[in-house]
């Protein structure tokens, strides 16, 4: 046994030189020659590498492999050194394991939060695109009333700074006005709509872009989209001034039409105007 003479088929009447090393690993009954490595871990070499005047400490830090001294080579044992560093660089691997889970578990936390503020955004945007579209609808219809008013009207020319020609004056006015309000309120919806997609649209991302594994691409890549989504948000703040206008538009009726009745001031068959010009006529009040 050991005597340099592979005797048997299976290599194991030589497990501690290289002179089976020639048969098929498969063949072989022994994984390799032994390396006790106290100190640090025990492993196999293949026994192709035993005695081969090669200290081989990457698998045998003990340099029990090269035992014969072949070509005057002698391997002393270094696992007390190996065994230190390695346990230093496990311990190192576990630190930034343990460091890398702790981050995965606060990014998907955070990824929850982000998802659930998302969600409430969308919902909230949805509201808000319902609200306006009530709204324009309301003013399509007033702007309808008031339009098929006008032309029913059979007013014949005024006299020159009677108090009709000054209400007709400052009804077109107040129906400019109307529209130009009408106008920004559909802006402002379909500014909602374009919103909303964008939102639907980064939380579609965050579902599909998911991925457990830690330094989850998908999750950054969501991260950046909301930040870029709320910092377009500031952009647009609310314009109370131009509220305040829809708001006197479609106030209560303040004009004292009993004013605008007097028979010299209208041709004879005119009729006499609406109350539902008095959004228009709002301005002669204040």
């Amino acid at each position: 046994m050991n005597d340099d003479y592979c005797d048997c088929p299976d290599g194991s009447d030589e497990p501690g030189t290289s002179a089976c090393s020639h048969l098929p690993h498969k063949s072989l009954a022994i994984r390799g020659f032994y390396c006790k490595n106290e100190k640090h871990t025990p492993a196999f070499l293949p026994l192709g590498r035993v005695n081969d005047g090669i200290c081989d400490y990457e698998i045998c830090c003990d340099g029990s492999d090269e035992w014969a001294g072949v070509g005057g080579v002698k391997c002393e044992n270094k696992c007390g050194e190996i065994g230190k560093a390695a346990g230093k660089l496990a311990a190192e691997r576990e630190k930034l394991k343990s460091e890398g889970l702790k981050k995965k578990g606060e990014l998907l936390d955070k990824a929850k939060t982000m998802r659930i503020e998302l969600e409430d955004d969308v919902k909230t945007t949805q509201v808000k695109i319902e609200a306006l579209g009530e709204k324009v609808k309301r003013l399509e219809a007033q702007l309808e009333e008031t339009e098929e008013t006008e032309r029913l009207k059979m007013v014949k020319q005024p006299k020159e700074g009677s108090k009709l020609g000054v209400l007709v004056s400052l009804a077109r006015e107040r129906m400019q006005e109307l529209k130009n309000s009408l106008e920004k309120v559909r802006g402002d919806r379909d500014s909602a709509r374009s919103k909303l997609g964008k939102a639907e649209g980064i939380l579609k991302a965050l579902k599909e872009g998911y991925n457990p594994n830690f330094n989850d691409e998908g999750v950054k890549s969501a991260v950046r989209a909301w930040e870029e989504y709320l910092a377009q948000e500031e952009e647009h703040p609310e314009n109370k001034a131009e509220e305040r206008d829809l708001d006197s538009l479609l106030g209560e009726d303040e004009i004292d039409w009993e004013g605008f009745t007097e028979v010299d001031d209208v041709a004879e068959g005119t009729p006499l105007p609406s109350p539902s010009i008095s959004c228009y006529a709002h301005l002669l009040i204040h």
